[in-house]
């Protein structure tokens, strides 16, 4: 893949990895920060933290549009490294096909900074459109953001 179909993005945490770590995989955390829009809200979230297992998720945008995605652990290594396919999806959990949205790879690396934690997102899969890009560089950019403040509290 291309880098410039390569998001790539860096941020400090002040707090353990351990704290991030959890702030990833568990699904009270995950639903106040995860790949939401200001005002979105993550009304169902299931994790089953296992290679194989799954992240699926609703997602109900402030315009009353709701959408449904499953994520697929491809590689764990606790502590330190998520992989995720992320799908658009039903309610059940069934993969969806559509072009608009094309299957993503997230990875999250986790490293210890002494009290902080480095975290890097690597987003693969974006079409190579100059919006798209930017539109996933705002949402994450925002969740981060949110992941920040849920760590403080």
């Amino acid at each position: 893949m291309d880098d410039e179909n390569v998001l790539t993005i860096h941020r400090t945490l002040a707090a353990s990895r351990d704290r991030v770590w959890r702030a990833c995989t568990e699904p009270s955390t995950l639903a106040k920060w995860w790949g939401l829009p200001k005002g979105a809200s993550m009304p169902v979230v299931e994790v089953d933290l296992c290679v194989g297992g799954s992240f699926h998720f609703k997602v109900d945008l402030p315009d009353g549009t709701s959408l449904w995605f499953k994520s697929i652990y491809r590689e764990i290594v606790d502590g330190q490294k998520l992989i995720l396919e992320s799908h658009l999806s039903d309610e059940n959990g069934n993969i969806v096909d559509t072009a608009d949205m094309p299957v993503s790879m997230i990875t999250l690396l986790f490293e210890d900074s002494g009290a902080r934690t480095e975290l890097t997102v690597i987003h693969e899969g974006m079409t190579s459109a100059a919006h798209q890009i930017d539109q996933y560089k705002e949402g994450w950019s925002q969740s981060l953001d949110r992941l920040t403040g849920s760590l403080i509290n």
